[in-house]
């Protein structure tokens, strides 16, 4: 038997594993029983075989069928479904399940890629990552997200201070005489993003060294004080 994809509980994967299991089905030679609820002419045309009629191998791969899909769905869908008649009935209230499950899905991962912003202190490696996994999900889901639009959601999704980088993205393509691409946007924003961790840093070193030194220079004056008042 192929090893087949487990449907996700948050239904994200309906794509791949209706295609997954589509593939496996059909590598056993069983689909006919994905589209039809009875005993087909290919099963009688076969006639007796091993000493069974073609309706009981028939009966036999519709169970093989309904286990092959029902090992593979979330504990909640498989209670839902496991008191249909047949293979064809099954896998149709499946169907029927994710189609509903999926427009939800697609819209609230719409809202959550269009919307999501990234505030000043955010790390934009983060951000930009969980933007990318929005958009691999609504793929995986059937949806399209091309280049141009995943671009603009990247650069809109920036704060104010990455307006300089937004510059030179612009300058870069002007240049090249290209469009901007998600890549580019990556690239250029993630080195701001590191140059101005690295400057913190610096900063922050800077700054407590300061401070050691102060402190160090007020204990020795303190002591040199305390020093003289004992003479």
């Amino acid at each position: 038997m192929v090893p087949l994809l487990k449907m996700e509980s948050d239904n994200t994967n309906w794509i791949t594993f209706h295609d997954c299991l589509i593939w496996a089905i059909c590598a056993c030679n069983l689909d006919e029983h994905l589209t039809e609820d009875s005993v087909t002419d290919s099963y009688i045309q076969r006639g007796t075989l091993g000493g069974r009629s073609p309706q009981a191998r028939w009966d036999v791969d519709e169970k093989l069928v309904k286990g092959i899909i029902g090992v593979a769905l979330p504990d909640v869908v498989f209670n839902e479904v496991k008191t249909t008649s047949c293979a064809k009935e099954l896998w149709d209230t499946v169907k029927e399940h994710y189609k509903q499950c999926t427009l939800v899905n697609l819209v609230g991962l719409r809202g959550h890629l269009q919307e999501s912003k990234c505030d000043e202190d955010t790390n934009v490696h983060d951000h930009f990552y969980l933007l990318t996994g929005f958009r691999q999900q609504l793929i995986a889901m059937g949806e399209t997200v091309r280049d141009n639009e995943f671009t603009s959601i990247l650069m809109l999704a920036l704060p104010k201070s990455y307006h300089t980088t937004l510059s030179a993205v612009s300058a870069a393509c002007v240049i090249t005489k290209t469009k901007p691409t998600p890549d580019m946007v990556s690239k250029l924003t993630f080195e701001e993003f590191d140059q101005r961790k690295v400057a913190e840093c610096k900063q922050q070193l800077h700054d407590n060294t300061k401070i050691q030194v102060e402190a160090l220079s007020a204990e020795s004056q303190a002591g040199r004080g305390t020093k003289r008042k004992g003479e």
